[in-house]
């Protein structure tokens, strides 16, 4: 669906597909298979998650670095949860003219991008 969609919207805006694509592909296919991984890597260890965690921290990343990674951990999420939204507007069957569809990837897009941004700069207790 993803992909027919971006090819509906590349005949008018072509930065908005290309970006909507990378982020379905990241959505649909990295994040899932990263989790998978961490979380083989977490029930086939020896060791307690508190461990790994400690070691994470050992590590002592910038801050700039950790908001890096958490905005790029955030983004295809927010993505995925706001792109949901359209695509439930779509199967009541609003929004299906071309203007309106380019209009609410756009709108998806910029809420994705300003929602991933939250929550990176998000620190809980501060």
């Amino acid at each position: 669906v993803c992909v027919c969609v971006c090819v509906c919207v590349c005949v008018r805006v072509r930065a908005c597909c290309v970006c909507a694509c990378v982020l379905c592909v990241w959505a649909h296919v990295m994040l899932p298979a990263g989790i998978s991984v961490a979380a083989l890597l977490y029930l086939t260890s020896s060791t307690s998650f508190p461990l790994i965690i400690d070691s994470v921290h050992a590590v002592a990343f910038s801050p700039t670095t950790i908001t890096v990674a958490k905005f790029c951990m955030a983004l295809p999420i927010c993505y995925h949860f706001i792109n949901g939204m359209r695509h439930l507007m779509w199967d009541s069957g609003r929004g299906l003219t071309m203007t309106t569809v380019v209009r609410a990837g756009l709108i998806v897009l910029t809420c994705a991008i300003l929602s991933a941004g939250g929550l990176a700069l998000y620190t809980p207790g501060k």
